[in-house]
């Protein structure tokens, strides 16, 4: 399981009543078999839905994340 962070920029600005932007912060997850079968996924962090951050998913939504889905755990803990 690869996790990688990066910033997609937007040619419009969008708003809302909870926030106004014209980037986000997206985290792309990468999940491999060993049978080589990929499958790919996206967390976009957003502080005024979940509270979270993209730097909170690296610190620790992604660890408990991959052990969720890799079998190391079968409960996630908070702030899920």
């Amino acid at each position: 399981m690869r996790f990688s962070g990066f910033t997609c920029r937007s040619a419009l600005r969008s708003a809302h009543a909870a926030a106004e932007r014209d980037a986000s912060d997206t985290v792309l997850v990468v999940l491999e078999d060993e049978a080589g079968h990929r499958g790919f996924g996206e967390i976009l962090a957003r502080s005024y839905v979940t509270g979270e951050s993209s730097e909170a998913i690296f610190t620790t939504g992604a660890p408990q994340l991959g052990a969720v889905w890799l079998g190391g755990s079968s409960r996630p803990r908070k702030p899920w």
